[in-house]
């Protein structure tokens, strides 16, 4: 796990705002790790985020495809 990216990081790099990612990561569709109230993303998926850009919800993926949740309390 690299450095950890916060939702206002994540919406200035990729020039959008914070709410399309709080959709996206309730929807499943960003892994998360969530540390008390405050939502991260590993920075290795920000970079993938970044190299593939940024795209609107897919049906066509499986549930195996989703991202996946880590909740440290």
């Amino acid at each position: 796990m690299g450095r950890l990216i916060s939702l206002a990081e994540l919406a200035t790099r990729t020039g959008t705002c914070e709410s399309f990612w709080r959709k996206k990561i309730s929807r499943g569709e960003v892994p998360v790790i969530r540390i008390g109230r405050a939502i991260r993303v590993d920075e290795e998926v920000v970079k993938l985020i970044v190299a593939c850009g940024v795209q609107s919800r897919s049906n066509n993926r499986s549930p195996a495809d989703q991202g996946r949740v880590t909740t440290i309390t």
